[in-house]
């Protein structure tokens, strides 16, 4: 796939070996005379190895560089999303609500979900079972 540059005098550069999907270097090269610097920034959730070429021209020579790159993995957490406040009557059958997790590391299957009331004595820990999700 191909990395963008965006420079007048910096070309666009080619990126190859890795499994990043096309376009998910962002690169920016900034002007300061003859120094210039070139931000890499990852995809989200991207990992793996690119080589960057850089082509420098003159307008009308240029010469070109390689380096490679590696993006390592790191460990996201995973995200729960908002329940709104709920309403239980008092004595009535348990509410059960649904629960929508991700993570991008470890299936929301194998989430372990715990759970604990602020107040224990209005709900205590037995009043509190998150349901395992059942196997795919």
């Amino acid at each position: 796939g191909d990395c963008h540059m965006a420079s007048a005098r910096l070309y666009p550069a080619s990126c190859s070996g890795y499994s990043l999907s096309s376009n998910t270097l962002a690169k920016r090269a900034r002007s300061r005379g003859g120094s210039r610097t070139v931000t890499v920034t990852s995809a989200p959730d991207a990992h793996g190895t690119a080589t960057i070429t850089l082509i420098v021209s003159d307008g009308s020579t240029t010469t070109e560089t390689h380096f490679d790159v590696e993006v390592v993995p790191v460990v996201d957490a995973p995200t729960v999303a908002t329940i709104p406040s709920q309403t239980l009557y008092e004595d009535a059958e348990p509410a059960r609500l649904a629960l929508n997790l991700a993570d991008v590391d470890t299936g929301a299957a194998n989430l372990v979900v715990t759970a604990r009331a602020a107040n224990p004595g209005l709900i205590p820990a037995s009043g509190l079972t998150p349901i395992r999700a059942p196997s795919p």
